[in-house]
């Protein structure tokens, strides 16, 4: 697999992550063939993949994975990623979903997530 410059990964730029710094790391495991591209290493949360969660997807923006028309924008799909660790991602499962011209994107069901704390994952799935 060869590494992606994390500045155009999928156009998402490393300020859009929360302002955390990115860095072209591998993953020391293994992953499945179709998260490999969502991979990213932040700085302060480690190997994460960039994942979209299902009750944003059911929410008030459930036509965004779901409907071709009218076409989905690439900065609404870019609004609802999350740096999500890579192990909690393993550990919910996921589906991958079609997106507009991102392609399919991860989509992750059961991710506590709060409007003041953000993500919750377990400190257990964090890898540096």
């Amino acid at each position: 697999m060869s590494l992606r410059d994390p500045r155009t990964l999928y156009g998402v730029e490393p300020a859009d992550l929360e302002g955390l710094p990115v860095v072209a790391r591998p993953y020391p495991g293994v992953l499945p063939d179709d998260l490999a591209p969502w991979h990213v290493y932040l700085a302060d949360g480690g190997h994460s993949v960039l994942a979209v969660r299902r009750e944003d997807v059911r929410g008030r923006f459930g036509r965004l994975l779901y409907e071709a028309d009218p076409p989905v924008l690439d900065s609404d799909v870019d609004a609802l990623l999350l740096a999500v660790p890579v192990r909690t991602v393993l550990r919910l499962g996921y589906e991958m979903r079609p997106a507009g011209s991102r392609g399919l994107v991860p989509v992750v069901a059961g991710l506590d997530y709060s409007g003041e704390l953000g993500l919750v994952v377990p400190a257990e799935d964090e890898e540096h």
